[in-house]
């Protein structure tokens, strides 16, 4: 049982020592840097420009669906006047 559990330790560590493939997300990209404190963990990635005009694009698209969805919420509340 010893050599087992033995193993599966030894598989898990061999498989935590190659590290994790970050994926790119929204530009960001890079080194991430994980620093531990006492009761909180900082973290920061390398970002482009790119980065923040995506977030920004991104903004604007969701601003502009909920005008949508008001507008629709504006349109059914007067088709109820005239039902």
């Amino acid at each position: 049982m010893q050599s087992y559990i033995d193993g599966v330790r030894e598989a898990a560590n061999a498989a935590m020592s190659i590290g994790w493939v970050i994926p790119t997300v929204f530009g960001i990209n890079g080194d991430p840097e994980i620093i531990i404190h006492e009761g909180f963990v900082e973290y920061g990635v390398d970002a482009t420009p790119a980065t923040f005009k995506d977030i920004a694009d991104l903004m604007i698209a969701a601003k502009q669906k909920v005008r949508y969805y008001h507008k629709l919420e504006q349109i059914q509340r007067i088709n109820q006047q005239f039902a």
